[in-house]
């Protein structure tokens, strides 16, 4: 069981900062602020002592919309502990800056270093988190293969396009393909519907089943897009359309696997990447192990994020 304690302290509503100095100096002590309550009742948890930001946000239009305002401090590495008195309570470690200034130091030692994420997900936690712009300049981040939209041939939209167009078919899919044009400018799947052809957007590959489920007359065909992770439930779709005993359903399979696209860019004539940023979520399905490759064949470092 884990050893707490309990402390009475008062601070009125324009102290903050004395609040956030006392939080961080229990923390540094070894006890780590869990909750505080009236009448000003602070409780601590035994911890490793260590060197913590605490910092208290006044902000009620924030907390309208919790979600959001979370978020958003979070995508800064700060983590949401709760709401007291219409403060919200946040903390995050306060060695970033000695990590940035090692990571500087390195940097001169070595040359300019160049580190590419692999997954678009991380390229949008980048931005949002301005990361860029705190790194030292001679350390630089390249965006990856990506969204496997983008590196679908437009040979394959074509053909997708053209099926949009079979009578008594429909076209099941996730949003972000509809956008993506043919071989012709401005021709996309979107184009298409706005022209009258039978084009879903699901969140799910089961959407799809569902909805062949309900329309026996209609073919129905999924666009199967992806890397490794929505390998599984691309998968899961067409057992489910089999138990179903739907004849009328069908995959296009569009799923790519990371490690050929991975290698194919290493093995360009212009590569120039010191290490990689691999996607956590395609480790989940295939195992860290997948990413092996890099420093095996390549003799490159990649960390799963």
């Amino acid at each position: 069981m884990k050893e707490l304690k309990k402390e009475f302290r008062w601070f009125n509503i324009m102290e903050y900062e004395k609040e956030e100095n006392y939080l961080s100096k229990r923390h540094q002590e070894g006890w780590k602020f869990k909750r505080v309550t009236m009448p000003g009742i602070y409780t601590f948890e035994k911890c490793e002592p260590e060197k913590v930001i605490y910092q208290l946000d006044y902000n009620q239009e924030g907390m309208k919309n919790q979600m959001e305002y979370v978020k958003m401090f979070e995508d800064c590495g700060w983590e949401y502990l709760l709401e007291f008195a219409g403060y919200s309570y946040f903390r995050k470690p306060e060695d970033a800056a000695l990590f940035l200034e090692k990571i500087r130091k390195y940097a001169d030692q070595t040359g300019p270093v160049r580190l590419m994420e692999i997954c678009g997900t991380h390229t949008m936690a980048i931005a949002r988190s301005g990361l860029k712009s705190i790194l030292p300049e001679n350390i630089r981040l390249l965006s990856g293969p990506g969204c496997p939209v983008c590196v679908t041939p437009s040979s394959m939209i074509d053909l997708v396009l053209d099926l949009s167009q079979k009578p008594g078919t429909l076209i099941a899919s996730y949003g972000d393909l509809l956008r993506v044009p043919g071989s012709t400018q401005g021709d996309s799947l979107l184009a298409r519907r706005a022209l009258g052809g039978k084009i879903e957007s699901v969140y799910s590959p089961i959407d799809a089943v569902e909805i062949a489920g309900k329309h026996p007359e209609t073919e129905v065909i999924f666009l199967g897009v992806g890397f490794e992770t929505t390998a599984p439930g691309t998968a899961a779709c067409i057992l489910e359309a089999a138990s179903r005993g739907l004849k009328n359903f069908s995959v296009l399979c569009l799923l790519k696997r990371t490690e050929p696209a991975v290698r194919s860019l290493i093995e360009s004539d212009d590569f120039a990447v010191n290490g990689f940023l691999c996607p956590g979520h395609v480790a989940a399905v295939i195992g860290a192990d997948g990413f092996a490759f890099l420093p095996e064949d390549y003799g490159l470092p990649g960390v799963v994020s």
